[in-house]
């Protein structure tokens, strides 16, 4: 799978390879389309709303108790997962299945 980063959550961990694509393993409520209902993974499995959702190639994931930052090689920063206390950097207080761009950050200042 040729693994180029690594993100652990609380109960998840997230890995990134060198295609941009994340692949995550435990329990991955966070990043799932139905936030409210955990799931348990043995086995990696593809993160779809990254792979699906996204053209640019995401080159690094850091991660947050129930939550995922990416930066993608255009260096825009995009988040999602549970939102608590506004951790998402969005301007909503929901959770985020799906990643969103936080245009307030440029990461290449």
């Amino acid at each position: 799978m040729n693994i180029v980063g690594i993100a652990l959550g609380e109960t998840y961990s997230a890995f990134l390879n060198v295609k941009g694509e994340i692949y995550v393993i435990g329990k991955i409520a966070p990043i799932r389309e139905n936030l409210s209902n955990d799931m348990e993974y043995i086995k990696p499995i593809k993160c779809d709303p990254i792979s699906k959702n996204r053209k640019a190639s995401i080159v690094k994931i850091r991660s947050g108790r129930k939550h995922l930052v990416c930066v993608d090689r255009d260096y825009k920063l995009y988040s999602f997962g549970m939102n608590h206390d506004g951790c998402l950097g969005s301007e909503e207080y929901n959770a985020l299945a799906n990643p969103k761009h936080i245009p307030d950050f440029n990461t290449n200042d």
